[in-house]
């Protein structure tokens, strides 16, 4: 649509910052009940993310929600500014106008939407609503690997597609050649137990390998998952195999600090992936308290795993990071 040609669309950080500039004049700290800045930007988010992919009535939210939602949407639109979010339904509401959706189908032939099994309900619509008669729909996806239910996929979306669409034609890719028959069967198994499901099974490609490839193990506490971590990553180094061959998935935060602690009591090297845990790093701990010192506040650092008292905003992305330091 033209009308949108000169708006700027924020990214994740951006409207973070974007919303911490704004946070006064939106009320924002009302929706925490112990008044952070940064808990209530985050309570704030996760409720426009639930309004924009089930593509609510923003004026039919309860108050306080509603009220800055409503002035958040009147800020953006001030600005000239779109979120991800947004482009997604501005774009629903477009299409739902026949004079642009006749507009778009007339020169849109082929239409493929891929990781089809994480689209949510706003998504799903903007897909029915550009996939008119003359346009050919393909989509891919695993209905087994829709992870993101949390933050608004519906796997129904995958499972019910062929009961949605008229002369739906499928094709399976059901043989596995990354993994060895031992991991594939243990997945088909688990897979089985999902509810509700396409109907498949994945078949090996790889030969069988020697040894045990999958094993099971729990512990009562986080430390003693973690020392176990810690033995079994320390005893398969001596027994030759590389440090930088060795990767361990955390559920969340939560088991990151303990296991990283446990690493450095035995001396085990570590390279943290991703974010989680960034600020608890003894890098994030100076930079901290440099920033403390010239600004004159007392530094408090974290007071716990995912917990900052001092408030940032960082992007690892593009280098820059403003932080908010109040006295104690």
């Amino acid at each position: 649509m033209p009308r949108y040609e000169t708006y700027d669309v924020l990214d994740d950080h951006q409207l973070t910052a974007f919303l911490a500039r704004e946070a006064t004049r939106l009320g924002m700290k009302r929706l925490d009940h112990r008044g952070r800045l940064f808990g209530s930007i985050d309570r704030f988010l996760q409720g426009v993310d639930v309004v924009e992919n089930e593509l609510l009535d923003p004026a039919s939210m309860p108050e306080p929600f509603r009220e800055v939602l409503l002035d958040y949407l009147d800020t953006l639109e001030r600005y000239r500014l779109l979120t991800y979010g947004q482009q997604i339904v501005r774009a629903v509401n477009e299409l739902d106008r026949p004079p642009v959706a006749a507009a778009v189908q007339a020169d849109l032939r082929h239409l493929i939407v891929d990781e089809y099994q994480d689209v949510n309900p706003a998504q799903e619509r903007l897909i029915e609503l550009l996939a008119g008669p003359e346009v050919e729909l393909c989509v891919v996806g695993d209905d087994d690997q829709a992870i993101y239910q949390w933050r608004g996929s519906d796997v129904s979306n995958i499972v019910g597609f062929a009961t949605r669409y008229p002369n739906v034609a499928t094709f399976e890719i059901t043989t596995n050649r990354r993994s060895r028959p031992a991991i594939i069967d243990v997945a088909n198994r688990f897979a089985d137990s999902i509810r509700p499901r396409l109907p498949k099974t994945m078949m090996p490609f790889r030969a069988a390998g020697g040894g045990g490839e999958v094993v099971v193990w729990s512990a009562e506490t986080e430390d003693r998952e973690a020392g176990w971590l810690t033995s079994f990553v320390f005893e398969a180094n001596h027994a030759g195999t590389p440090y930088r061959d060795i990767a361990v998935l955390v559920r969340s935060r939560v088991a990151y600090r303990a296991i990283v602690d446990h690493f450095a009591t035995f001396d085990v090297p570590v390279q943290p992936g991703g974010r989680t845990g960034l600020f608890e790093q003894p890098e994030a701990a100076v930079l901290g308290r440099t920033f403390a010192w010239m600004t004159d506040v007392e530094w408090r650092g974290a007071h716990g795993p995912g917990e900052l008292v001092d408030e940032a905003v960082c992007s690892t992305s593009t280098g820059w990071c403003s932080i908010w330091t109040t006295p104690a």
